[in-house]
């Protein structure tokens, strides 16, 4: 209970000084419910100005659409976030902020999966606050490509690689490699 609300609190003084709240979901099973973590994730959407999410994780949670237009279409309009980002796997991510964005992935043969998501937060981050949301989904599908290619759960790849990857153009011409 304490730490939810500190996150609560952070949330609200951070919006109350206009400082942009991202919210990255990042369900676990296996630490509570989906019941539960709705209800924690509800709490705090109101001081929200963006929401990143595996798709999955809206489904699961939420009870989204199949469809993950719709889903983030939906999930923005019900909980008035100005910025749905969704992670779609080996098909990319999309962005909805009234207009609908949507990114191809960057083929790779993935090595280990896991912390992809945050490695296409940290991409997706890094272009986003820089004021371009394409590239922000650009940025953050490379991050995840080069994140999938070793094990563990930590970012290795650099600035330099991730802007290597996506001034290639791999994910039209070759499979990520390392």
């Amino acid at each position: 209970p304490g730490c939810r609300e500190a996150w609560r609190r952070a949330a609200r003084e951070a919006k109350s000084k206009g400082r942009r709240v991202v919210l990255d979901i990042n369900y676990r099973a296996l630490l509570w419910t989906p019941e539960a973590a709705r209800e924690a994730i509800e709490e705090i959407l109101e001081h929200t100005g963006a929401v990143i999410a595996a798709h999955r994780d809206l489904r699961t949670l939420f009870g989204a659409p199949e469809n993950p237009e719709a889903a983030a279409r939906e999930f923005a309009e019900a909980h008035g976030v100005p910025l749905v980002v969704l992670t779609l796997g080996d098909q990319g991510s999309l962005a909805f902020d009234g207009n609908l964005l949507r990114q191809p992935a960057f083929p790779s043969e993935p090595l280990d999966r896991i912390g992809a998501g945050d490695a296409f937060a940290a991409g997706f981050l890094h272009g986003w606050l820089a004021g371009d949301l394409a590239r922000g989904l650009v940025l953050g599908n490379a991050s995840a490509a080069l994140k999938q290619t070793y094990r563990g759960d930590t970012t290795w790849a650099t600035r330099e690689d991730v802007l290597d990857l996506v001034e290639s153009g791999a994910a039209e011409s070759r499979q990520v490699r390392r």
